[in-house]
């Protein structure tokens, strides 16, 4: 007999059970079935309410889509323009409908989901990526029922001529964006359609010149000079003409959002009528002159010059909202002389006196920061920002904020007579700058290094750090935000005469070993310790001669000696320490707790006191009036909750709000439950209460997710203490309603 296991496939077989596509359904969409090359058609498994249908390859010749009676929702994925001829769906079906076997749509809704070519009459609603890509229509027709188009629908269909025949049809960004789009004719009154809908780089790029007429006259935007534009004078959908050069009419009076976006013109030329320019998402090609006009007075987004240099930009002498020192590269506003725009090789001019947020799409490799130079606000690189080669800081008096301002530079250099802020080192960048980075010129006064380990400036406060080693110079006064990030430490000695820690100053460090905070310390950042990877060794010691702070038994906490609040928490921890009396602040905010046990010894929480995410599950010994304070609609929503008590009630409104909330374990010995104790815990679905427990107030447990909860006998309960559809049981008897 033949051995049929162990024969030799044909290989003409073997091509023709290429899987090409694959079913997918019900929850966290489960692997079906799988669609084989040589088959007929993409038949739908039996049975599946929910599918998605994604494509693995093209296959060798068209398939049927054959959809079940069953079906209600279906999605499909990277489907090419001939993988379907046509579209089967059983008659019999009452979620879906086919009318031409062409398109899909959903008969609640009229909602239009996927297609071969054709929206049907009758549609409302465009999905997203409703088209096989690369599918190629000379014209499509949109009828007059679509009210909606969304994101992208169009894309992957390649359409020359697109007809709308309701002009009032919403669209979404990139709702019509095609690369082969050539014309669109509106029936009816032209609108003000939104250039995104057109040109959307996150989709697809329209060709360079689309042509856009209507039916009658008299509407709410014109197609004229090679632009559409609104009655005001504002183009909404900008072209480019045959030489490659930005089409803007001398009439132009406003640039509209993305109403040239996508295009890489030649030369852009903004003539004086033009007041304001909004976001264009223009990328200029190489060397393309920019100028702009006298009449120009506000501009939203400067992103349209990208891949303009500094020899190609200008400025009419005669404006007077803008102006650009010529070979500069920038554009200042002579209200503060801020620079809102510099291009890639950009020279800040010795007249600035501030550098805007979103200055720079991409940071020059060489930037100086001049003499007069007075501010640097908030994140001034917008695009992606690779590190510079060198930053020279002249500034005599510069400014800085607590946020990221400028990219990392592999070398720094002060200047004589520069004087910048403690914190340019450690918060100016995104990354803060290596100690051999930086090189101080003769004459810098308002700088030194302190041996190998630290720059300071002339007051001894410390900058940053050196060789990672976490030696502190003597003299030091303060310890600023994020001067000992990212390293690794093995102890840390904080010497006499520092008086400040501030925020994330060992962020993202490791350490382990004794952390020594001298007596002189009179302020630490409760998140000074923030996401530093402790270890089991880690203690904190404080000297005994301090007059503000203590350290607990474990030496994972720091408490203040005035009123006994605990000032942070190092490490992993699962309890509040006993010696601690107030929770307040944000003492959580250098460690991850998942559980938090909270004993008797603390009297009061405050507001803050327990604001992190972390926290799942609660667990609090002794009264409940402690937690009077709590905000349970905030940062903190645990899971589960554990009172442990003594208590006699839960007063009223006291867990109000606390969505996350899934399981409460109640008291022994609790005998009332305030008015909305519970109210809107949405997800809680267990609540053990005790049998000492003889009334529930109104509204108690109301807008919760309990479906049955049992009650001890004789308990009184308010007729709206409980959701309608929660189930009350007692225990023996039938207690009694109030």
């Amino acid at each position: 007999m033949k051995d049929v296991d162990n024969a030799p496939m044909n290989p003409e077989k073997l091509n023709r059970e290429r899987k090409i596509a694959r079913w997918n359904y019900g929850p966290g969409m489960r692997l079906s079935h799988e669609a084989i090359d040589g088959d007929p058609a993409f038949e739908a498994p039996q049975g599946r309410a929910r599918l998605s249908l994604s494509f693995l390859g093209k296959p060798s010749s068209p398939k049927v889509l054959r959809l079940g009676k069953g079906v209600r929702r279906l999605q499909v994925f990277d489907c090419k323009a001939g993988c379907i001829s046509r579209i089967e769906l059983d008659p019999r079906n009452p979620y879906l409908e086919c009318p031409d076997g062409k398109a899909l749509l959903r008969k609640k809704g009229n909602v239009l989901f996927f297609s071969l070519g054709t929206i049907p009459e009758g549609t409302r609603k465009i999905e997203s990526f409703v088209f096989p890509k690369g599918l190629r229509k000379k014209t499509l027709v949109i009828p007059s029922s679509v009210e909606e188009i969304e994101i992208g629908a169009l894309k992957g269909l390649l359409v020359q001529t697109l007809v709308l025949k309701n002009p009032d049809v919403e669209m979404e960004h990139g709702a019509c964006a095609s690369p082969s789009l050539r014309e669109v004719r509106i029936q009816g009154k032209a609108p003000c359609l939104p250039g995104s809908s057109f040109r959307n780089s996150l989709y697809e790029i329209a060709r360079p010149y689309i042509r856009i007429e209507a039916d009658e006259e008299g509407g709410e935007a014109f197609f004229r000079d090679g632009v559409y534009a609104d009655q005001d004078g504002v183009v909404l959908i900008g072209n480019l003409d045959e030489e490659g050069r930005a089409i803007i009419p001398e009439w132009a009076t406003g640039l509209a959002y993305h109403s040239y976006e996508g295009l890489h013109p030649s030369s852009i030329e903004i003539p004086s009528p033009v007041r304001k320019i909004e976001y264009l998402g223009l990328s200029p090609r190489k060397h393309c002159p920019v100028h702009i006009g006298k009449g120009l007075e506000e501009m939203e987004s400067t992103w349209f010059l990208d891949g303009t240099d500094r020899k190609s930009l200008s400025v009419s002498p005669d404006n007077k909202a803008f102006l650009s020192p010529e070979g500069s590269g920038v554009i200042l506003r002579r209200e503060d002389l801020a620079v809102v725009y510099a291009t890639h090789d950009a020279r800040i001019p010795g007249l600035a006196r501030k550098i805007a947020r979103g200055a720079f799409l991409r940071i020059p490799p060489f930037l100086e920061l001049p003499e007069r130079l007075e501010s640097v606000d908030g994140m001034v690189v917008t695009g992606i920002a690779r590190p510079g080669r060198r930053l020279v800081v002249s500034s005599r008096n510069l400014r800085c904020r607590r946020n990221p301002i400028l990219p990392p530079y592999r070398k720094i250099v002060m200047k004589r007579g520069a004087h910048v802020p403690l914190r340019f080192f450690t918060t100016a960048f995104e990354d803060p700058p290596e100690l051999s980075s930086i090189r101080l010129e003769k004459g810098c006064e308002g700088h030194r290094m302190a041996g190998k380990h630290a720059l300071m400036d002339g007051k001894g406060t410390m900058l940053c750090l050196g060789d990672g080693t976490g030696t502190i110079p003597e003299g030091t006064e303060a310890i600023l935000f994020g001067a000992f990030s990212n390293l690794d430490l093995h102890g840390l000695h904080v010497p006499e005469g520092v008086k400040e820690i501030e925020d994330m100053a060992f962020f993202g460090s490791g350490m382990g070993g004794k952390v020594v905070l001298p007596a002189s310390l009179a302020r630490i950042s409760s998140s000074a310790f923030r996401s530093v990877r402790a270890r089991r060794s880690l203690r904190l010691l404080v000297s005994k001669d301090n007059p503000y702070f203590y350290t607990d038994k474990s030496g994972r906490f720091l408490l203040r000696k005035e009123d006994d609040s605990v000032v942070l928490a190092v490490g992993k921890i699962a309890r509040a320490p006993e010696e601690a009396k107030i929770l307040k602040d944000c003492w959580l905010d250098s460690c991850l707790p998942r559980t938090l046990f909270i004993p008797k010894t603390v009297a009061r929480i405050e507001p803050l006191g327990l604001q992190n995410p972390f926290i799942r599950t609660l667990i609090v010994e002794g009264g409940l009036e402690k937690l009077a304070g709590v905000d349970f609609r905030g940062f903190f929503q645990p899971r589960k909750i554990r009172l442990l008590g003594p208590a006699k009630e839960i007063p009223a409104s006291l867990f109000l709000g606390a969505s996350d909330v899934e399981e409460i374990i109640l008291p022994k010995g609790l005998e009332r439950i305030g008015e909305r104790a519970f109210l809107e815990c949405k997800d809680l679905r267990k609540a053990r209460i005790p049998d000492s427990v003889r009334f529930i107030g109104s509204g108690a447990f109301d807008g919760t997710a309990l479906r049955s909860v049992l009650l001890p006998q004789g308990c009184k309960v308010a007729p709206d203490a409980f959701h309608e559809r929660t189930r009350i049981r007692f225990q023996e008897e039938a207690g009694s309603l109030v």
